[in-house]
C-alpha cells in the first residue's frame, strides 16, 4: 500500500462512507425507514477506526509516516485523534439506535418564571 495512500485512509473511509449515505438517501421512498442508512455511518466510522489502529501499528513499527512530499505526517499523535474522534461518534451513535430504552422528557415546557408564563393569570 502506498504512504500516500495509507496516510488518508481513515478519512477517506469517511468520506466515501458520508457520500454513499448522501447519495443513497435519496433513493429511498418518503415513507420508508432509514435507519440502514445509520448503520451505514456506523459502519463507515467503525472501518475508520480499523484503519487508524492499522496506521497506529505501522506507526509503531517503522516510525512516522509522510506522505505528500512530506507535507502530512502521521504519528501517534494523530492517530490518537482518529481513535477518539471515532470512538465518540460510535458511542453517539449507538446510543441513537432505537431499540434502546429511550428516556422520556416532560412535553410540557414550564417557563423560567412565572411571571412568564401565559397559562397562569398575572400578578403583579
Amino acid at each position: 500500500m502506498s504512504t500516500n495512500l495509507l496516510a488518508l485512509l481513515p478519512e477517506l473511509i469517511l468520506a466515501l462512507t458520508g457520500v454513499l449515505v448522501m447519495v443513497s438517501e435519496p433513493l429511498i421512498a418518503p415513507g420508508q425507514t432509514r435507519k440502514p442508512l445509520g448503520w451505514l455511518a456506523i459502519l463507515g466510522t467503525f472501518a475508520s477506526g480499523l484503519a487508524a489502529l492499522y496506521q497506529l501499528h505501522v506507526v509503531n513499527a517503522s516510525g512516522p509516516i509522510t506522505a505528500f512530499y512530506a507535507t502530512l505526517q502521521v504519528d501517534a499523535f494523530s492517530v490518537f485523534f482518529h481513535l477518539l474522534i471515532a470512538s465518540i461518534v460510535l458511542v453517539i451513535g449507538s446510543n441513537q439506535h432505537p431499540g434502546r430504552a429511550q428516556v422520556r422528557t416532560n412535553t410540557r415546557s414550564r417557563p423560567l418564571h412565572p411571571a412568564l408564563d401565559s397559562r397562569s393569570p398575572q400578578r403583579f
